[in-house]
């Protein structure tokens, strides 16, 4: 399928979530890996990540604005503001884990903010991978982020122990139910494609989201979820 695109300035973006293409000139247009994504729909949303404890395991991620070129986000002094809607900021790294319950890494957000992109790029730069090798990984990651109104996709299917633990919790702008309804029909599949081979029950990954399992105290995966909002 050939895709032709008139008077796109050069060095502007098209596209978003799974597929998003950049333009350098006369050379064929590049797809981009999809990196976890967020996109204000309130103007002046930010967005930053603290620490709670002394990590054994430093994290290093780094964001942009295009998905091209990029600069270092320092946890706990990095605060990043969406100064119109639709802004958007993506979010990549090279890491063994991102959060774990001796010290908690977080996302902390305000105003708005929908997230799409896959979130193993904090893991991996490219993308790639489907693996989760460190238990807790992603443990409260979104904790509390009242913000938050849609969730980027999870494709591991290779999983540890209780790596999204809590992932979601007190996320009370995200609703997640165990079937479609009226005011949620949007469907989001843990793991995207296949099925996860093990660990898949995960402890209060949606405690407190309204919906199916805001008292729930485990998720099984291997399962459609359905929410108000479309991810972006």
């Amino acid at each position: 399928m050939a895709i032709a695109f008139r008077n796109l300035p050069k060095g502007s973006t098209i596209g978003n979530g799974s597929y998003v293409f950049r333009h350098y000139g006369n050379e064929a247009l590049t797809e981009l890996p999809d990196y976890l994504c967020f996109t204000a729909e309130e103007a002046g949303s930010t967005i930053a990540m603290t620490v709670y404890g002394a990590p054994t395991i430093i994290q290093a991620f780094e964001t942009s604005i295009d998905g091209t070129n990029w600069s270092e986000f320092t946890l706990d002094t990095t605060t990043i503001t969406l100064a119109n809607v639709g802004d958007k900021i993506y979010f990549r790294g090279n890491n063994i884990t991102v959060s774990g319950t001796s010290a908690p890494c977080c996302f902390v957000m305000s105003g708005k903010i929908a997230a799409s992109g896959n979130i193993m790029s904090l893991l991996d730069k490219t993308c790639q991978s489907t693996t989760i090798s460190t238990d807790y990984c992603f443990y409260g990651v979104f904790s509390d982020c009242a913000s938050l109104t849609t969730a980027p996709t999870l494709p591991a299917t290779i999983l540890a122990e209780d790596c999204y633990r809590e992932m979601f919790s007190g996320c009370t702008s995200l609703q997640v139910y165990s079937s479609s309804g009226i005011g949620h029909t949007s469907a989001w599949r843990i793991p995207t494609i296949g099925n996860a081979s093990s660990y898949t029950s995960q402890a209060s990954m949606f405690d407190n989201c309204p919906g199916s399992y805001e008292l729930e105290p485990d998720v099984t995966l291997n399962t459609t979820f359905y929410t108000q909002n479309t991810p972006v």
